[in-house]
């Protein structure tokens, strides 16, 4: 009793004093091996106490365990003085290194369900605690996950996707959910980084012994609690450091394993490639390079599952990259990538390239460059054109102009004439819309915006590339300072001189794109290059040559059975050919062009400016109307159709008038535009008509003007009207109308009201149509050859003498009842023969 008191009464004297830890880690190593069953590896726990004299065990058989480590220290260890008792957060620390060390070597055998288990101790223990989470257990979760992600892509490039056991598959998902779920705070970013640090430095040092990991594991916590500011320079500097090739490699095949799967965070591949590749020297130009296209493939990837296209910020840094590889190419000419397969089938030959320096990718270049146009094609067909963010998105258009133009010279300088081909159908996708003031302000913008967004990737890389190179810059600073400054000049002076092959003439570089479809492009690229050549005629009003190319290359006969792209390209070159003869006053041609294309009610669709509306709103498909509108042209290149509607209209207009002047009476006459002698049927059919309003009202009263001859009414009702201004050459096309009109009303003045007259004076018709002598005379005279006028002309009296052979109203009037009574007549014939045989069956029966 006196004994076990004297033993008491030190423990109670140890109790106060907690500042000294030498033997906390033999109180805690006493406290393992007896509190549970946590390590089950460790069945020989109580040979620390065997040394314990056996009378001491009799004497307290059922003592507790702070006791037990009393009575042994104070029997064993006399010497040593007070026994001192740990902390709480001692204990707690040296507990979680234990299941840490555990959980490390069941990672090592690959045993799964055990890691389970300790993680699901790790984190009911350690995982909320009003402490917060301690740099060990975030240190062991990220290295679990580490684990987890080494182990997938292993068996997936052992196994495969479908031989993996199923339950072992769900437990691997738990596990991973579980780590994810403590990861994924947003709090913890900055500390998980340091440690991925810490376990980085581990990893590249390697070769320990198993026995020295519990002091590894020491000094990393104990390097975790240091002061921040010291933490934060010495993770900086190790940051700095360039990693080794396998370590590149590795740390590759990580990111690569996860891409694709169900539940990754892309921008977390994308920030670790990043970081791959800031650790990636600039002397390993290879590595580089097959980095950068990993890096581009990701971020065309980083998309939502329900968004219609990449974010504007991904697309710009896809650009950012493609651009990357295109630079180091025309740097290094002797490198030579070997890319996937595309449906060219054209891969180039190293051997023409001496010293050539074949670099892998997985990728290509030509697919790349194509995604970042289609990608920017159906941001702007899904964005609303009449907001800023249209405006903001149409501003990137002169980088991807950039990039087409440098994968176009990079193709044609290695020889691969079909994919330079390829690129140069997508550059005429973009230029054959353009005016040639609107093409000088566009290259003055790229070349500007080009530029900048040079200059500051070269600046980002630039300080990218002083980062990973700290430390050997360091120990040279002093020797090269001012040869570096030097390099670092020229090389900046010749980075930022842009090579521009687009000339302000929009025609030769057109030329040059098209030659090099011709020559090596598949049939659909020559004839979609043939019809870009044609709009872009008609479009500087080339009418003749836009025309010619058309009817000779028979692309027309092709158009039925071709691709939607292709026939709604064919429906605005129509379009466009209309306009240019308008704007050359040829208007049976326009009525030609537009005739078919004006006469139906669905010419948003047919131009690709608009898509179908159902009749009812539940018939209305959300999948069908998203494919309606991927078939859309962008809003920037929309053909106004208040301007087609008008131009087809007017060229109508003087085609039919002086036809309805002719023929006033005749309703069976032959008809040019049924869609124009609707809009005068239904308007005619109206009890009250107001002011002209719209386009169509104007058209009416202007028809209605020149039909009487009064050219000055007609003129300035479609004169006033306000789609001239949304042309170019609006004033002129308002000259041309005129002298057109004063021509048209002169015609159907004459066919109207030539029956009253025996002679018109040249001098009266002149000054009545503000008409010189000599286009009056050619138009009366081409009237007489044409014999809708019958007149001849009187030279010496100057005038015209009009022979009446035109019937008057009466005389029309009656004309009509005779053959309508003589086809009575013949009508009732053949009835009469129906029944009686006919007259022929009669004959032969008097001759009978």
């Amino acid at each position: 009793f006196f004994r076990a008191s004297n033993t008491m009464s030190k423990w109670f004297r140890s109790t106060g004093d907690d500042s000294e830890e030498d033997e906390s880690e033999e109180e805690s190593d006493s406290e393992a091996t007896t509190s549970d069953d946590e390590s089950s590896s460790e069945p020989d726990s109580g040979s620390d106490d065997s040394d314990e004299s056996d009378d001491v065990k009799e004497a307290q058989p059922k003592a507790s365990r702070f006791l037990k480590g009393a009575q042994k220290d104070d029997d064993s260890d006399d010497d040593k003085g007070d026994i001192r008792v740990v902390s709480k957060d001692t204990k707690r620390n040296v507990e979680l290194e234990k299941l840490y060390n555990s959980l490390k070597e069941k990672m090592k055998i690959n045993d799964v369900k055990a890691v389970q288990d300790d993680v699901d101790r790790l984190v009911k223990k350690f995982g909320a605690t009003d402490l917060g989470m301690s740099n060990m257990f975030l240190k062991a979760m990220v290295h679990t996950d580490r684990w987890l992600r080494d182990r997938e892509a292993k068996e997936k490039a052992k196994d495969g996707e479908g031989k993996r056991d199923k339950e072992k598959q769900k437990a691997l998902g738990l596990l991973k959910q579980k780590i994810k779920k403590v990861l994924g705070k947003e709090d913890l970013k900055a500390r998980l980084k340091k440690i991925e640090t810490v376990l980085d430095k581990e990893e590249r040092g390697g070769g320990e012994d198993d026995d020295d990991d519990a002091s590894g594991e020491d000094d990393d916590n104990e390097d975790l609690l240091v002061p921040a500011d010291k933490r934060d320079k010495e993770r900086a500097e190790e940051e700095d450091k360039e990693w080794k090739p396998e370590v590149i490699e590795r740390k590759l095949q990580e990111v690569l394993a996860v891409r694709g799967k169900r539940g990754q965070d892309k921008m977390e591949s994308i920030e670790q490639l990043k970081r791959i590749l800031a650790h990636t020297a600039p002397t390993m130009p290879t590595t580089r390079l097959q980095l950068i296209g990993h890096l581009i493939a990701a971020w065309f990837d980083y998309c939502p599952p329900s968004a219609t296209h990449i974010p504007a910020n991904s697309w710009r840094h896809a650009y950012d990259n493609i651009l990357k590889v295109f630079n180091s190419m025309a740097e290094n000419p002797t490198f030579v990538l070997r890319e996937a397969d595309d449906d060219l089938g054209e891969v180039m030959n190293p051997q023409k390239v001496p010293d050539a320096v074949v670099i892998p990718m997985d990728g290509n270049l030509m697919s790349f460059t194509e995604r970042l146009d289609d990608e920017f094609t159906k941001a702007l067909q899904f964005t609303d054109p009449h907001t800023q963010a249209y405006v903001e998105r149409l501003a990137d258009e002169p980088y991807l102009m950039d990039c087409l133009e440098r994968a176009y010279h990079y193709y044609k300088s290695r020889d691969l004439h079909k994919h330079a081909a390829r690129m140069a159908a997508k550059m005429l996708d973009h230029l054959y819309y353009r005016r040639q003031g609107d093409h000088v302000k566009m290259l003055a913008k790229q070349r500007i915006q080009t530029d900048q967004r040079r200059k500051k990737m070269k600046k980002q890389d630039e300080e990218e590339e002083k980062r990973v190179l700290a430390a050997a810059e360091a120990a040279m600073e002093a020797e090269a300072a001012d040869e570096e400054v030097e390099e670092s000049d020229k090389k900046s002076k010749g980075q930022t001189q842009p090579f521009w092959s687009l000339s302000g003439n929009l025609a030769d570089s057109m030329a040059k794109y098209m030659n090099s479809i011709l020559k090596h492009g598949d049939e659909k690229a020559k004839a979609r290059a043939l019809l870009c050549k044609v709009y872009h005629l008609a479009l500087h009003d080339q009418y003749t040559q836009a025309r010619d190319i058309v009817l000779m290359s028979h692309i027309h006969e092709i158009v039925t059975s071709a691709n939607p792209a292709f026939q709604i390209l064919f429906n605005r070159v129509l379009a466009q050919l209309g306009m240019a003869a308008f704007r050359l006053g040829q208007f049976k041609d326009v009525h030609v062009c537009l005739n078919e294309l004006c006469a139906t009610q669905r010419v948003k669709e047919l131009l690709a400016q608009g898509i179908p509306n159902p009749k009812y709103v539940q018939d209305r498909k959300p999948e069908e109307e998203r494919q309606n509108k991927m078939k859309l042209c962008p809003f920037h290149m929309h053909i106004n159709l208040d301007v087609l509607e008008t131009v087809s209209l007017v060229s109508a207009m003087l085609l039919e008038i002086p036809m309805m002047a002719a023929n006033p009476y005749d309703a069976k006459r032959k008809m040019q535009s049924k869609a124009f002698n609707k809009l005068l049927h239904n308007y005619e059919s109206q009890v009250f008509l107001g002011p002209p309003e719209n386009t169509r009202d104007h058209l009416y009263a202007a028809s209605k003007a020149l039909l009487i001859g009064d050219w000055e009414k007609c003129y300035e009702l479609i004169s006033s009207l306000p789609v001239w201004d949304l042309v170019p050459t609006g004033e002129k096309i308002k000259q041309m109308l005129q002298q057109k009109i004063k021509e048209e009303g002169l015609r159907a003045y004459l066919l109207q009201y030539a029956q009253f007259y025996e002679t018109v004076s040249l001098e009266s018709m002149s000054s009545k149509f503000q008409l010189s002598n000599n286009i009056v005379h050619s138009v009366v005279s081409k009237m007489m050859f044409n014999e809708e006028v019958a007149g001849s002309w009187d030279q010496p009296a100057g005038c015209i003498r009009i022979h009446n052979t035109n019937p008057s109203k009466l005389q029309y009037l009656c004309l009509m009842l005779a053959e309508k009574a003589q086809t009575l007549v013949e009508n009732n014939e053949k009835i009469l023969d129906q029944r009686g045989g006919g007259f022929g069956a009669t004959y032969k029966m008097g001759q009978d």
